[in-house]
């Protein structure tokens, strides 16, 4: 029955509709951003809202108009080949700058076939399915589906959906350095909600949402989990303000506001909430004395009546890089009194040519780990080149040890007329609790995979265009521990690294 449920679908698709991947590379690009620290994880989802939105750009300065952007990463996206081709791309004649309807098929094999069926609309509406797979979870439906009425200031949302504005305490936790190496800045959300799809654990709320917008006040309502979880939202963009009501049935009522001002070269957001148990204020301010050269400062406390217990968190950041854009420095530190460890990060990139440059990162410990009674720290260095159709990332992670020599990693892609062909190597043996990470090719663009302990992989992709509506992707990956996954963590992300095959097909109306 289930084969029966998938073939369905399968042909369904194939005879009626068209996906359109145009923005695949400009995604790929963000995400390698966020995964070095450039990218926060909220800008990249606002320049995909702004496609969904607004089609793609018709001219490379158009990334100026997205709101929220910082003036560095909108200048480094413009900048980009990704940015630059889907500006072309939009030129010709033919193309749709409408977005159009979009859908894709992925199945994938470890020890047994999943699928996932992705159907969207840009942000008008959305429908996604995804079989069940190793971790226990059963087959799952989602979507959304988005209705306004401009005359009348009013927008509808029903399925899921996550809530913007401010740092979200109070209804979604804050999202701020949600990248794979934390970023040094980070904008306040600017919008009132967004679409999400996906498995349950992926979509914040579910159910109803109703935006109003009138002048410079704007409000939401939203009502989840058949009304067990509701909130209430309201902001004003002349004075900055706004406040934040939630109720949930098990949990009570949590209120909040935050403050948001822009001045000259500096804006910062100001944020509070208080719940049944727990309460949180958070303060985050961004200067930008010149285009080269911004700081960051953010504080946070939290804490909890019941259990008498309060965190501080306090980071401070700052970036440079010369008139020429040839040099970018970054550093970052951050500071918890209970933590097991603070850590400290410095970055300097030297760009030789449009996607090509070299840069070295340190991330260190300040304090000790619980474990080892020692700071954890890292050195990379990596290597990006671009000659021609071939573009290479070299990266090395080297640990001052002979019995952990620490990791390496490599990565290509060629691009011969319609085919681009990726190929992934990297092996590694760390250290007792040392973590480095890679990129390694995905369906979805680029992973970043840990070195933990020791082991290797190999990743193989193909991706092959035989007509402009048409993509078809092939992913292959051979790892040491098919089925590992990693338990600890040194700051960064966890990600799984199995042994499989990933097929993708994309298509285009």
């Amino acid at each position: 029955m289930k084969g029966c449920k998938t073939g369905a679908l399968w042909l369904a698709l194939a005879s009626n509709i068209v996906a359109d991947a145009q923005w695949d590379g400009v995604d790929e690009f963000m995400q390698e951003q966020i995964g070095t620290g450039w990218w926060s994880a909220n800008e990249r989802e606002l320049v995909l809202r702004h496609l969904d939105v607004h089609g793609a750009p018709e001219v490379n300065e158009e990334v100026w108009s997205i709101e929220g952007l910082s003036y560095s990463s909108a200048l480094q996206l413009m900048q980009s080949n990704e940015w630059r081709e889907l500006v072309d791309f939009t030129k010709r004649p033919a193309s749709n700058r409408s977005g159009g309807l979009r859908a894709e098929i992925r199945s994938g094999w470890r020890q047994m076939m999943n699928h996932s069926v992705r159907i969207r609309n840009g942000i008008k509406w959305g429908v996604r399915y995804e079989s069940k797979d190793l971790n226990g979870q059963p087959d799952e439906w989602s979507g959304y589906a988005t209705f306004s009425s401009k005359s009348e200031g009013w927008d509808f949302l029903i399925g899921g959906h996550r809530l913007g504005w401010g740092n979200r305490l109070n209804v979604e936790e804050e999202s701020f350095f949600a990248g794979l190496d934390d970023p040094v800045f980070a904008l306040p959300v600017t919008y009132a909600y967004a679409p999400a799809w996906g498995r349950s654990d992926w979509v914040p709320r579910k159910g109803l949402a109703i935006a109003r917008k009138l002048a410079r006040c704007e409000s939401v309502l939203s009502l989840s989990e058949f009304g067990r979880d509701g909130a209430f939202l309201v902001h004003n963009a002349s004075s900055g303000w706004g406040c934040v009501t939630r109720w949930k049935q098990d949990s009570g009522l949590g209120i909040g506001g935050f403050w948001n001002w822009r001045h000259g070269w500096t804006q910062g957001i100001v944020e509070a909430a208080r719940g049944s148990d727990d309460w949180a204020i958070t303060a985050s301010w961004q200067a930008t004395p010149s285009r080269y050269m911004e700081r960051h400062v953010r504080l946070a406390l939290r804490g909890n009546r019941e259990a008498k217990l309060t965190n501080v968190e306090a980071i401070l950041g700052g970036q440079w890089s010369n008139a020429l854009g040839l040099w970018r420095v970054r550093w970052r530190c951050e500071w918890q009194p209970f933590a097991q460890h603070s850590p400290l990060l410095f970055q300097v990139r030297r760009v030789l040519g449009r996607n090509a440059f070299w840069e070295v990162r340190w991330k260190s410990n300040q304090t000790s780990f619980q474990t080892s009674k020692s700071p954890l720290r890292r050195l990379e260095i990596r290597h990006q080149t671009t000659k021609g159709n071939l573009r290479s990332d070299m990266r090395v992670a080297p640990f001052a040890r002979m019995d952990a020599l620490g990791g390496w990693s490599y990565s290509m892609k060629y691009e011969a007329g319609q085919v681009l062909i990726g190929l992934g190597l990297a092996a590694w043996d760390m250290p007792p609790l040392g973590i480095a990470y890679f990129a390694d090719p995905a369906i979805s663009g680029v992973r970043y995979r840990p070195m933990s302990g020791s082991g290797n992989r190999v990743t193989a992709s193909v991706r092959f265009r035989p007509a402009a509506n048409v993509k078809f992707q092939l992913v292959a990956t051979k790892s040491s521990e098919p089925n590992a996954e990693v338990h600890e963590s040194d700051m960064l992300t966890l990600v799984y690294a199995q042994t499989g095959v990933h097929v993708s097909l994309q298509l285009r109306l």
